[in-house]
């Protein structure tokens, strides 16, 4: 340009060329210099090792010390609030929601902090790469997993942010569900995602499996009409596999792997992980009999109705005679409801060769205890702190033990809930994520009246019923995923109904959608009632429709803190710690437990008081 400028104003001399060489020149040097600065920045981004055998050792022993003080006797008062969580110094304490509790644990278990305080991380820029890649790998697995845009916060003190002190990763990583902001605030918060997420995540625009409109991928390999003598011939044997999963970046997270370490073993295997998952597929073509559309149930016995044959010849269309068949035939059938911390398929592993341990007797893996957190808006004065709990996984467990006559062994396990991507149905739960040592899972409530038990899976198609068609009704992505709920959302209204209260937390449903689902439930009835003759339906089911109808409307609702049910709210949080008390494995657990204790407490005081 500024030759083009000298030769328009005739000015063109060996000094004009002479000074736009020079400045081309220096502009050269400019950019590789700052080239060579930025692959400095980013070698030393990565300077990161992991500290081995006795070292390894004392690292783990400092982190359990350390957050000893913490948790022992009543006396806490360290504050827990996200904003207040202990700053990263230079020797690597810190303080995060995922420190193990010291009173309880396995040697096999290495917490996060841990592991990332065992991480020789030589210089700011270190942590800032290992802060940055963790949350990047965390939100993608709970993208792919869910379709959802969970809004994973990074939680500093005020100090950090302003870029006064240095910053660690894991202070503190936690999912923002509850309070402020909720799970559905965040839906509309796609603006912190890249484009090409944003597509994926948009409500509406759903993946071609989700327009189907049947809950399973696996409906095609059982015809309308088959026989129970018959049925597995058309599934192959299961027999899942422990896998260990990929390796992180080694760079940054020296021997940590994703995935379940291979001494996890499956929840089940062999002949019965098969009837796990045939039995649940039976169980969602039960359901589809029952409405593919909340606008137009499908007549139960109408043509193309999925029916199955038993032994003695006797044809089931419905799961509740289904199940009032097994009983009636001499097996043992129960339902429990099942919570545990939501690990998503998320998990990680420690290679003991990494960490200088090769030649340790027992496992080849450290397990590393792994939870998302979520905050709960409870706070305690006392503890001058918020409890800060894992997000919750429920479920409805339908266990049946016995044997048929003319067939041999029925015994099976499935689980009733709204998954991620998918219908609220049945499942199978094969996989090793039930039987992690540091996520037992706990049972909050059980049924062995046979009446129960038929009358809850009888709730749960009308519940499914509803959700799907709904789901697919409004085109909702993830099959109304978030919006009309989660998994605790989908057994809450039917233990109401068969307990007389919920002790599931949270229940998230959006306020819009439950009034979409009362209406729903009411067109239901009266086509039903108008209609008995067609639908060939039980007088138990305008019964339990009626009921599933007061229970949605009185369901809890946790996207807020409501001052005129907190005490309820307080209960259904401490019945949902998916952990036995002395036996929670995180040390925010225990916190949290005091922090609602204490709260229950001092409205127990007050109540005194006003007496």
């Amino acid at each position: 340009f500024f030759l083009f400028w000298c030769v328009m104003e005739g000015w063109l001399s060996a000094v004009s060329v002479t000074v736009t060489v020079a400045v081309v020149l220096v502009a050269i040097i400019v950019q590789v210099f700052l080239y060579v600065a930025k692959k400095k920045k980013k070698s030393l981004m990565v300077n990161v090792e992991l500290a081995k055998g006795d070292e390894f050792s004392a690292v783990v022993k400092r982190r359990m010390d350390h957050i000893s003080e913490y948790i022992e006797g009543e006396d806490y008062k360290k504050p827990l609030l996200p904003d207040s969580f202990a700053t990263i110094t230079e020797t690597n304490n810190w303080e995060t929601a995922f420190d193990l509790n010291p009173s309880y644990r396995d040697s096999n278990w290495v917490g996060l902090s841990e592991y990332l305080s065992a991480c020789k991380i030589k210089n700011h820029n270190a942590r800032q790469a290992v802060a940055e890649s963790f949350l990047a790998t965390f939100q993608r697995s709970l993208i792919k997993s869910s379709g959802l845009p969970f809004p994973i916060t990074w939680f500093l003190p005020k100090k950090v942010k302003q870029g006064k002190l240095p910053v660690h990763p894991l202070q503190l990583i936690q999912i923002s569900l509850i309070a402020t902001p909720s799970l559905m605030t965040a839906l509309a918060e796609t603006k912190n995602f890249s484009d090409r997420e944003i597509k994926r995540i948009q409500p509406g625009k759903k993946k071609s499996k989700d327009k189907k409109e049947t809950p399973s991928k696996l409906q095609s390999r059982l015809p309308s009409h088959c026989k129970l003598t018959e049925v597995f011939e058309y599934y192959e044997d299961e027999n899942p596999k422990a896998s260990l999963g990929n390796p992180m970046n080694q760079k940054l997270f020296p021997g940590l792997y994703k995935g379940f370490a291979p001494h996890n073993p499956p929840a089940f295997k062999g002949k019965h992980a098969t009837r796990n998952r045939i039995v649940s597929e039976v169980c969602n073509r039960f359901m589809k009999n029952v409405s593919v559309d909340v606008n137009l149930p499908s007549p139960i016995h109408g043509e193309g109705c999925f029916t199955l044959e038993m032994p003695d010849g006797t044809e089931i269309v419905r799961m509740d005679d289904f199940v009032e068949y097994l009983i009636d035939q001499g097996c043992e059938v129960s339902c429990n409801i099942r919570i545990a911390s939501a690990v998503m398929g998320v998990s990680y592993s420690i290679d003991k060769a990494a960490a200088g341990k090769a030649n340790s007797e027992g496992n080849e893996y450290y397990d590393v205890p792994f939870a998302f957190f979520m905050r709960t808006g409870i706070f305690s004065e006392k503890y001058n702190a918020e409890a800060i709990v894992p997000m919750l996984h429920g479920g409805m467990n339908l266990i049946c033990k016995g044997n048929l006559k003319g067939f041999g062994d029925v015994s099976f396990q499935i689980q009733y809930y709204m998954l991620m991507g998918a219908h609220t149905r049945w499942n199978a739960r094969n996989n090793a994520q039930d039987l992690i040592s540091w996520n037992p899972g706990k049972i909050v409530d059980e049924w062995k009246d046979p009446a129960d038990v038929i009358r809850a899976v009888r709730l749960s198609c009308w519940n499914s019923a509803i959700v799907n068609g709904l789901s697919m009704k409004e085109n909702l992505y993830s099959c109304g995923y978030g919006v009309m709920g989660v998994c605790s959302d989908s057994v809450a209204p039917i233990q109401q109904i068969i307990s007389g209260k919920t002790t599931m937390y949270p229940v998230l449903a959006l306020g819009e959608y439950r009034m979409k689902m009362l209406k729903a439930i009411r067109k239901l009835q009266d086509q039903i009632e108008g209609n008995a003759a067609t639908f060939k339906c039980k007088d138990e089911d305008v019964k339990d429709l009626e009921a599933l109808f007061h229970s949605v409307m009185n369901l809890p609702n946790d996207n807020y803190l409501d001052p005129d049910s907190y005490e309820d709210t307080l209960h259904r949080a401490a019945s949902s710690l998916p952990y036995e008390k002395g036996e929670e494995p995180f040390a925010s657990v225990v916190i949290a437990r005091k922090i609602i204790d204490a709260e229950l407490d001092s409205i127990k005081q007050f109540e005194i008081k006003q007496q």
